[in-house]
């Protein structure tokens, strides 16, 4: 009886993005970055318009 071999899954670095975000009361901070370091984006996200959230990981994603 053969074990059926198993891979660990990799990790691809060189598509990851990644998003620090600052939660404040009122609006939050964001910066992002590609996984060599390059600024993606950096500002502030009014918390009135959770829209705002949506088109920042939409717009991150699509740089990796």
């Amino acid at each position: 009886m053969s074990t059926p071999s198993h891979t660990p899954p990799s990790i691809v670095t060189e598509a990851a993005t990644f998003i620090g975000i600052d939660y404040h009361k009122k609006y939050s901070v964001y910066h992002a970055v590609d996984a060599a370091g390059s600024e993606l984006g950096k500002g502030r996200i009014e918390h009135h318009s959770p829209h705002d959230f949506a088109t920042l990981v939409k717009q991150c994603i699509c740089h990796s």
